[in-house]
């Protein structure tokens, strides 16, 4: 990311449309799509995303375009490319289209639920990844609960590195998203063009920890427990008395570095992988697993009580 002086120069491009009805959507959602990943190639180009019409707004969309000066925001805005995408839009839904706006501005973000999502790219493979995404955007705008994207190109120092910020309504509907059949569908075809995706939950507790989906605070929790007692007791029964005598605030120092250390290169990679059909479970059968999975964790806990009383 840039310097604070640098983002404040930045320029945003609104485009707002209000269509009647919704028989065109999927293509008005595709058309728009369109114009944002244009304006991605062009000079200046520092993020865009896509709002979908909020409860009440009569079904106005609006795509927002930020480039680096307001000079670089009315060369995309003038540019004959855009005029010609901005046409091909408009006749995906002839005399449907009832209201056009454009400004410049700079909104604040909407949403509630957001999920952080860094692929690398592989050398070679950008213009058919650039296909790709357009897809799988054109593709999320249409599911249900969804509330924007933001996507932001690679930085010079990383070539090939896109950010996406998902957004939708509720935790739910996001995780609608991530585990439904059309996402999936759309990752496999993915495969040959990146080389790692990262996911970065923005709204869950112990984001290092949990690099997956939305995952409920209570089950995060439960995890965290889990590994935190067994390194507390341990601690208990052989730190203590070596360092007897010693500072207190050195022991606590070197206590909270152990306990930091074993959960987030031992235990917690352990126990994200082995219960990853509990932390994100299949909607269908979410009722059930989750039910499964908190018994297990009870279980444990109790386990570990029995083991550890005497310690």
């Amino acid at each position: 990311m840039s310097s604070t002086s640098e983002t404040n120069q930045v320029a945003g491009l609104l485009t707002k449309l209000r269509i009647s009805g919704a028989a065109e959507m999927a293509a008005v959602t595709d058309g728009l799509v369109k114009v944002m990943m244009a304006g991605a190639r062009y000079p200046g180009f520092w993020s865009a995303e896509i709002l979908p019409p909020a409860v009440n707004s009569r079904g106005e969309w609006t795509l927002v375009q930020r480039f680096s000066t307001a000079a670089e925001t009315a060369d995309w805005m003038q540019s004959e490319l855009r005029k010609e995408l901005l046409e091909a839009l408009r006749a995906v839904a002839p005399g449907r289209i009832l209201t056009w706006d454009e400004v410049l501005n700079e909104p604040g973000a909407e949403g509630t639920v957001a999920t952080a999502v860094v692929t690398d790219v592989k050398a070679g493979m950008e213009a058919l990844y650039w296909d790709w995404e357009s897809k799988i955007q054109s593709a999320q705008a249409r599911f249900p609960g969804y509330r924007g994207t933001y996507i932001q190109p690679p930085p010079p120092d990383r070539p090939g590195r896109w950010t996406t910020l998902i957004r939708f309504e509720t935790p739910e509907s996001l995780n609608a998203w991530l585990l439904s059949e059309e996402r999936k569908s759309l990752l496999s075809e993915s495969n040959l063009l990146v080389s790692t995706t990262h996911f970065q939950n923005m709204s869950s507790s112990f984001p290092g920890w949990f690099p997956l989906e939305h995952i409920p605070i209570w089950k995060t929790a439960s995890l965290v427990l889990i590994a935190v007692f067994p390194v507390v007791i341990g601690l208990k029964a052989f730190l203590l008395p070596l360092m007897k005598g010693q500072n207190s605030t050195l022991v606590l120092i070197l206590g909270t570095f152990i306990t930091v250390a074993v959960l987030s290169f031992v235990l917690m990679p352990v126990l994200v992988r082995s219960f990853r059909w509990w932390l994100n479970p299949e909607p269908e059968k979410a009722a059930r697993l989750n039910a499964a999975g908190a018994l297990i964790v009870v279980a444990i806990l109790l386990l570990q009580a029995i083991l550890f009383w005497d310690l």
